[in-house]
C-alpha cells in the first residue's frame, strides 16, 4: 500500500519509549482548557465563545479487539497574536499508539497543508486483527468550518498511514452532478476498509449504496450487502492512558 503522499511532508513518526505519552503544555504556561472530543478544537473552546488561549482536546482511548494496542488522539490549538485581527489559531493533531514495544506518535498533522491552519483527528475503529486503525482527518482555515474529512488508515505492520480515497470510483457509479460524502465506518469482517455514503436531500444521489467496501485504497469499490459490523474497539475515557511529561 502506498503511504498518504499529500501529507508526507507533514507526517511525523517519533518513538517515545516505554509507557504512555501526551502533548506537553504550551511554553510558559498551562492549557486554558482540556476538552474531551477532538472534532472541532479552537483557541476559543468548543462553543467558539470562550477566552482566547491554548487548548488541548483528547479523544477516548480505543483498545484493539485483542487488547494488544491502544490508540488515542490529542489536538492542540495554539493562539497566535496578530495586530490586524486580534489573533488566530493553529492546530497540531497527533495520533498515539501504544503496544508491546512502547508508545509512539504514529501520525502528526501540522498546520499549513493547502494553507489550512486548523485540523483535527478522530478515530473510527480498529480492524478485526488489530493491525490497522481507521481515522478521519478534518482540516479548515480559521474561522471557517471543517471540510469533509479524509479517511486514513494507519498500518501497524509498516508504521505508515495511507488515504482511502474512493471519490472517483464513487462518482463513476452515481448520477453526474449529484452530491455525496464518504465517511469512515471501520472494517469488514475480512479486514477491508468500509465507508459510509450519504448525500444531501436537495441533491441526492439516486441508487446510492449506504456503505461501500474500498479496495486498492479506494480505486475500486463494491456495495456492502447486509448490515455493517458493529464497532470492534473497546473505548476507555480520555486520559486513561497516563501521560508522561
Amino acid at each position: 500500500m502506498k503511504p498518504f503522499n499529500p501529507l508526507l511532508a507533514l507526517l511525523t513518526i517519533a518513538l517515545l519509549g516505554g509507557g504512555c505519552a501526551s502533548t506537553a503544555p504550551p511554553p510558559g504556561g498551562e492549557w486554558v482548557e482540556v476538552l474531551d472530543g477532538t472534532t472541532r478544537v479552537t483557541c476559543h473552546g468548543a462553543d467558539l465563545e470562550g477566552p482566547m488561549g491554548p487548548r488541548l482536546a483528547r479523544s477516548d482511548v480505543y483498545v484493539s479487539p485483542d487488547g494488544s494496542r491502544r490508540a488515542w488522539v490529542e489536538v492542540e490549538a495554539r493562539a497566535l497574536i496578530d495586530g490586524d485581527d486580534g489573533g488566530t489559531c493553529q492546530n497540531i493533531s497527533r495520533l498515539y499508539v501504544s503496544g508491546a514495544s512502547g508508545t509512539a506518535v504514529a501520525f502528526t498533522q501540522r498546520p499549513g497543508w493547502e494553507g489550512r491552519n486548523g485540523n483535527a483527528l478522530e478515530i473510527v475503529d480498529w480492524s478485526p486483527d488489530g493491525n490497522q486503525l481507521m481515522i478521519e482527518l478534518f482540516t479548515w482555515t480559521y474561522p471557517t468550518d471543517p471540510a469533509s474529512p479524509l479517511v486514513l488508515v494507519w498500518d501497524a505492520t509498516t508504521g505508515q498511514t495511507h488515504q482511502i480515497d474512493a471519490r472517483v470510483a464513487m462518482q463513476a457509479r452515481l448520477t453526474e452532478g449529484c452530491a455525496f460524502e464518504l465517511r469512515g465506518r471501520g472494517f469488514t469482517d475480512s479486514g477491508m476498509p468500509l465507508l459510509a455514503v450519504s448525500s444531501p436531500t436537495d441533491n441526492p444521489c439516486a441508487g446510492s449504496p449506504g456503505h461501500v467496501i474500498a479496495r486498492e485504497n479506494g480505486l475500486t469499490i463494491e456495495p456492502l450487502t447486509g448490515t455493517p459490523p458493529a464497532h470492534r474497539a473497546r473505548r476507555e475515557p480520555p486520559g486513561s492512558a497516563t501521560p508522561v511529561r
